[in-house]
């Protein structure tokens, strides 16, 4: 009887501490918001948005690059570091998320979204912000197979400083925190969180998205007519080139 009882209570003290456990990877796989929105390809979207005057502004000219590299500031003592929410953050490892495949199936970890004057574009109002803006957009794969190890992987994004005339750089760069678990079937993507401090807790972002704007100027055209005998009610037709 007695060894009875104490194989209930050994088997209790089993259940419990899987419980404990269940309800951690829960709390490390979910309990982080906000988190970009992962696709079933293991993909996200990295937005681009160019602020203008009005939809009567044409797109400039520009090229917008973007890299990503493995953030190993967090590994700055050569030790996994504490992250923002108080678990160890690894720096991003090499092929875990990257923009595309070349030819060759390398790994590209760059990506150029392009503007041009000539291309039609959708223009969009902010409500909030009531700003014009065009918009295009790039994605991301992770690759869950090349992580080491289960964890969360910090990497960090940023667009290079755009050369176009008149087109200013907005939002700086972002830290991406990818989690990767197992949860019975190998190495899956749980959550990304994107942050825009990675110091900072608050600075979680809900999307993955760079803003620049483009300043234009107002152009007069004037026509006078002087003279006697000058016709001050004729019509004049003007046309302007625009060049980059």
């Amino acid at each position: 009887m007695k060894r009875t009882n104490l194989a209930k209570k050994l088997t209790a003290m089993v259940m419990t501490g899987a419980m404990v456990m269940s309800m951690g990877m829960t709390a490390f796989a979910e309990g982080n918001t906000p988190q970009l929105t992962v696709g079933e390809d293991n993909t996200i979207e990295l937005k681009k948005y160019l602020q203008v005057e009005s939809e009567y502004v044409l797109a400039p000219d520009a090229d917008f690059t973007f890299t990503i590299t493995s953030d190993d500031t967090v590994n700055s003592n050569g030790e996994p570091a504490f992250g923002s929410n108080s678990h160890i953050v690894y720096p991003g490892e090499l092929g875990g998320i990257y923009f595309s495949t070349n030819d060759s199936g390398a790994k590209v970890y760059a990506s150029t979204i392009s503007f041009d004057p000539a291309k039609t574009y959708t223009y969009t109002t902010d409500e909030t912000t009531r700003k014009t803006s065009i918009n295009d957009k790039t994605t991301l794969t992770i690759d869950p197979a090349a992580f080491s190890k289960l964890g969360i992987f910090r990497y960090k994004i940023i667009e290079t400083n755009p050369t176009a005339d008149g087109v200013t750089k907005v939002t700086g760069e972002y830290y991406l925190d990818v989690y990767i678990v197992d949860n019975g079937n190998g190495k899956e993507v749980s959550n990304v969180i994107a942050f825009t401090d990675d110091t900072d807790t608050n600075t979680k972002a809900s999307e993955l998205a760079f803003t620049n704007e483009y300043a234009t100027t107002d152009l007069t055209v004037k026509k006078v007519v002087t003279g006697n005998q000058g016709n001050k009610s004729e019509t004049f037709q003007f046309s302007i080139t625009v060049t980059s």
